[in-house]
């Protein structure tokens, strides 16, 4: 009889556990939700996107910019700005943009590449204009502190009529807001 309730007791254990386990997961799959702010010009629109809305600091997240034409126009880019808080820290190594159908990347192409505190730019000086769309992903560590964080935003120079002078177009706060939780 003593057996037959520790097998019980045991099966009953193992239950519970397993429903400790979803919830956790559950828990940690609904905070990793993607965040998405969209905007642009007449002539370009941006959508940015962090991987996760909820996080702790220390976490690690994707920022993924794409900048297309917004209508049929003929518009070039020639530079493009990630712009973002200080608290977030590039990852080495992490960055890559892909344009024209060919992917670029921060260890192939370092000279294209410029990080600074609250920035990256991406500016290639071989090709002085890119067919859009243009898409920029890079991961940084989340170094903030508790509480909603404005995740910055984006700018970039476009042609315009006089393809000599481009036209800066800049949306510098206009990313999504993301929640940055203490350490437990």
């Amino acid at each position: 009889m003593t057996s037959e309730i520790a097998r019980r007791l045991a099966a009953a254990g193992t239950v519970m556990a397993t429903g400790a386990a979803l919830v956790v997961v559950t828990s940690a799959t609904a905070q990793a939700a993607p965040v998405s702010a969209t905007g642009g010009s007449e002539q370009m629109k941006f959508t940015r996107t962090v991987s996760q809305g909820v996080v702790t600091h220390g976490d690690r997240v994707t920022l993924t910019n794409t900048i297309e034409r917004n209508s049929t126009n003929a518009w070039m880019l020639t530079w493009f700005r990630d712009q973002h808080p200080t608290c977030l820290d590039l990852v080495p190594g992490t960055v890559s943009w892909t344009v024209g159908g060919d992917t670029y990347t921060q260890v192939s192409n370092p000279s294209e590449v410029e990080v600074q505190d609250d920035a990256l730019v991406v500016d290639n000086p071989l090709v002085s204009l890119w067919n859009p769309p243009l898409t920029v992903t890079a991961d940084y560590t989340v170094n903030c502190a508790a509480g909603q964080l404005r995740t910055g935003g984006v700018e970039w120079n476009r042609t315009q009529w006089n393809v000599l002078a481009p036209l800066n177009e800049e949306f510098l706060n206009a990313g999504p807001t993301i929640t940055v939780n203490r350490v437990q």
